[in-house]
């Protein structure tokens, strides 16, 4: 082998080990599948957020922990105004407290993207860094349904994820909160079913 060719080589390998690869461009093996719950750390809350209906105005904040390093990453608000039981605003919002902190989002809108078992974290999803995320509006009418409006996704959602990515250098946590909002009565309850992380570690 000639001269030229192993200096070539050896040029690659350097770079190759001296190139900073954002978190977001590696997925380890384990992560292939979205839920892995015989390798992740899941806690399970089944906590609900209940607005209450005879409220004029509330506010419902819970903050999370999500890789349990001792510091609250992401908060879920709930804000509810009514009038006199003619009309209500219900406002359904995920609150980042961790500027490392991103979620899987849609493409058109600025809202997490619905994701099921099997989904996975890749490359092609779209990461996105907000102060805040809306999971549902509702602005409802009791005089005439039709005047309702509904703006959001997670509209009579039951047990579906949403997919966050805590950045880091070295070890990038990879999780999943599942979720419901159901339709029942006038809509005011969120529920948080469980947390689950995955930190990958590269050297």
């Amino acid at each position: 082998m000639k001269k030229t060719h192993i200096f070539f080589i050896i040029l690659y390998f350097v770079y190759a080990c001296e190139k900073n690869i954002s978190t977001e461009d590696i997925v380890p093996e384990e992560l292939k599948t979205f839920l892995i719950v015989d390798k992740g750390n899941i806690r399970y809350l089944d906590t609900i957020l209940n607005a209450k209906n005879n409220s004029h105005y509330q506010v419902i904040t819970f903050p999370i922990d999500l890789d349990s390093d001792g510091t609250e990453d992401i908060s879920f608000y709930i804000k509810r105004i009514s009038d006199f039981y003619l009309a209500f605003y219900s406002d359904f919002e995920i609150h980042s407290l961790n500027d490392k902190l991103k979620i899987i989002t849609n493409d058109s809108i600025l809202t997490p993207k619905i994701l099921e078992i099997g989904d996975t974290l890749n490359t092609k999803k779209s990461w996105k860094k907000a102060d805040k995320l809306s999971l549902l509006d509702i602005n409802y009418s009791f005089f005439n349904r039709m005047d309702t409006e509904i703006i959001g996704n997670w509209y009579n959602i039951s047990n579906k994820y949403i997919g966050f990515l805590i950045e880091n250098e070295n070890n990038p946590t990879y999780g999943w909160a599942k979720l419901s909002i159901p339709e029942t009565g006038w809509i005011t309850s969120l529920t948080i079913h469980e947390v689950g992380y995955i930190k990958a570690v590269y050297d």
